[in-house]
């Protein structure tokens, strides 16, 4: 075995976490390849299309303001274009420096478009992270779009009354492991892991005042995929800094990267598509358009505007 310097680490060098910042970026490197493998295998380098013909019967709504909707539109596409500019580096040292300011970006990138779509379905203006992440993970949950549509939902108990935790739109009877096995586990049991562990944070930070409800009877409603990305978005900006800083293995550190960056690139092309549902193609195309003609590097968003011409109905 090679000497350890300062810039090594024996996570880096033989896989395995040693510490409570390496063991925690160890468990979100995993579930973000799980999410990413459970969305491949789920639609086969279809899923743009998948989304259009699963949302072709969603009617257009007159009333939605194109000026509103751009607001969050042009934020959330600006910010993932910014997301993307260090993944094509090889540098691992310079992605692991950015995976400390990754999720923050892919989270206010995600959050941009969410806010635009919940919108566009309900024209209200939320404005509100914890209201618009409730609104759409209540929306996703009764689709079919995995694993946006996976949540988990309940509360804990105690000792006298049982917890009502339960698995929402996965597999009948989901095994769900502990965070830290690897082998002989699927994907969805993984996703099952992140957010059952997500829902009993949301549970367990929960602080009830003078007549509110009980925590162990407190229900904080559909935890989904959003919510775990809320939670890696204060993790990365205020609490637990170093867990995103940790020196791991190499694949890991490009891993965590590039599964983030197509996380942020799926979640919001099924919200472009929810959105040009409710306005129409002829005008979700236009503000692509105007998009891609204010700003530099918009790759991803002139490809999905590529697909969306040409399979998208008017």
């Amino acid at each position: 075995m090679p000497l350890i310097t300062f810039d090594e680490s024996l996570y880096r060098i033989t896989g395995r976490p040693e510490n409570k910042e390496e063991i925690g970026f160890d468990v979100y490197e995993n579930y973000l390849s799980n999410i990413i493998e459970l969305i491949e295998t789920t639609y086969k380098n279809r899923f743009l299309l998948n989304a259009i013909k699963n949302t072709e019967n969603m009617k257009q709504n007159t009333s939605i303001s194109p000026d509103y909707l751009k607001r969050f539109l042009f934020l959330g596409w600006n910010t993932e274009c910014l997301v993307r500019i260090n993944d094509v580096r090889s540098d691992i040292e310079l992605l692991r420096v950015n995976n400390q300011w990754k999720p923050i970006q892919v989270y206010y990138s995600i959050y941009s478009l969410c806010e635009a779509s919940n919108y566009s379905l309900t024209l209200q203006k939320l404005e509100s992270h914890s209201k618009c992440l409730r609104q759409m993970s209540e929306y996703f949950a009764k689709t079919s779009f995995r694993p946006w549509s996976c949540s988990f939902k309940g509360y804990s108990g105690n000792k006298r009354i049982p917890s009502t935790i339960l698995p929402i739109n996965f597999s009948q009877g989901i095994n769900i492991p502990n965070s830290l096995k690897r082998q002989g586990i699927t994907s969805e049991e993984a996703l099952a892991c992140c957010l059952k562990a997500e829902h009993n944070h949301r549970i367990n930070d929960y602080k009830p005042k003078k007549g509110q409800t009980l925590k162990y009877l407190y229900d904080p409603k559909n935890t989904s995929l959003l919510h775990f990305l809320y939670r890696l978005r204060i993790k990365s900006n205020y609490k637990d800094v170093g867990v995103f800083l940790a020196n791991a293995p190499d694949e890991k550190i490009a891993s965590f990267s590039k599964n983030l960056t197509s996380i942020c690139s799926y979640t919001n092309a099924l919200n472009e598509i929810i959105i040009a549902r409710k306005i129409g193609k002829t005008s979700m195309l236009k503000i692509m358009n105007e998009f891609i003609k204010k700003h530099q590097n918009t790759t991803p968003i002139e490809k999905r505007l590529k697909i969306y011409n040409s399979s998208l109905a008017q």
